[in-house]
């Protein structure tokens, strides 16, 4: 271990360890935004409500 990473001991070891496994599973650095909502559709659901007034649903958005 060079002395640049001397003091922080197994922690970059164990991020090496977790980055090498996610990329096993397929899961590291997705490329992609999985949106659960279009957001025309949130509108025409929520139109009804007054402004300021909240819903206490919890949605997923993105782009387009």
């Amino acid at each position: 271990m060079d002395e640049q990473h001397a003091d922080h001991g197994d922690a970059f070891a164990e991020r090496r360890d977790k980055l090498t496994a996610w990329r096993g599973a397929g899961a590291a650095y997705p490329t992609r935004y999985q949106p659960r909502d279009e957001i025309a559709r949130l509108q025409a659901a929520y139109e009804a409500l007054e402004p300021g007034q909240d819903s206490p649903d919890v949605r997923r958005v993105a782009g387009v």
